[in-house]
């Protein structure tokens, strides 16, 4: 998951890279703003083509998805699932947070921006919140679910609600808050199991 080789490239970026590789949004004050599929930290899989996030069966769901290695260290959190924008700067992701631990909370939110670990980040750019809301869950659980779950989505981003049923996605989007474990734990995903629950 992530890129370590994309990371190095963003450190040594011009702001001419920064706009032409990377496709930032220059800001005032000489600041770049990068999409949230070209953070260092993400990762898109392509699900081969579009759906929508609600339909009349159910809402958009992966039955299988894993992480490897399945023991995450308990710090470690990943979110997954579908992107809608709420701004440049803000985006929710409908889907799932997983974790080393074994406490399983049924609806949360966790935000993601520049990871814990990147002490000296460049300051000219800046990278949206992500903020992932979705059951969490254990990465030793081996295979698992990756939905959209409207009472989590209602209960903690109402605002997105209304949007959800005219919005449709081709990726799973996967982030992560370490920049140590990209490049060292992968997300296999069965797309034969994209359904509606």
């Amino acid at each position: 998951m992530g890129s370590l080789n994309l990371l190095e490239q963003l450190y040594k970026a011009s702001t001419l890279d920064l706009v032409r590789r990377f496709s930032a949004k220059k800001l005032q004050e000489d600041r770049y703003l990068l999409p949230p599929d070209k953070l260092p930290w993400v990762s898109a899989i392509d699900l081969g083509s579009e759906y929508a996030i609600v339909s009349g069966t159910g809402t958009l769901c992966i039955r299988s998805v894993e992480v490897v290695p399945k023991e995450l260290s308990s710090p470690v959190e990943i979110g997954l699932g579908f992107l809608i924008p709420r701004s440049d700067r803000e985006y929710v992701c409908v889907g799932a947070i997983v974790t080393g631990r074994s406490k399983i909370v049924k609806c949360r939110t966790r935000i993601f921006s520049v990871p814990f670990d990147l002490w000296d980040f460049p300051k000219v750019v800046e990278v949206p919140s992500v903020i992932v809301v979705g059951p969490e869950i254990c990465s030793s659980q081996g295979p698992f679910s990756v939905r959209v779950d409207l009472e989590c989505v209602s209960l903690l981003a109402p605002d997105i609600v209304p949007r959800l049923s005219s919005v449709k996605v081709r990726h799973l989007f996967v982030i992560t808050d370490l920049v140590s474990i990209v490049g060292k734990v992968k997300i296999r995903v069965d797309l034969n199991s994209v359904c509606y629950m």
